[in-house]
């Protein structure tokens, strides 16, 4: 490639232009504990000792979930 195509400059191409509605969904900053824990994540800093497995078991009971899992290794 030439300097010149490279300083090309580039098009904006809208599909379409639209507004969030307040119809669907939540405001991010009022979204219920309920809602987070159905699509969302728990970050955590694990000590040394318990397993990935038995922090995940604790974290279930704790926030009683039917599901919960962890990605990757937990382990130091």
């Amino acid at each position: 490639m030439n300097q010149k195509m490279l300083r090309k400059p580039r098009k904006l191409i809208v599909l379409s232009d639209s507004e969030t509605s307040w119809n669907y969904g939540y405001n991010p900053n009022q979204r219920p504990l309920s809602e987070l824990l159905s699509v969302g994540c728990v970050v955590l800093d694990k000590h040394r000792g318990p397993t990935s497995h038995e922090v995940t078991s604790d974290l279930k009971k704790i926030l009683n979930l039917r599901k919960a899992g962890h990605t990757g290794t937990l382990e130091i």
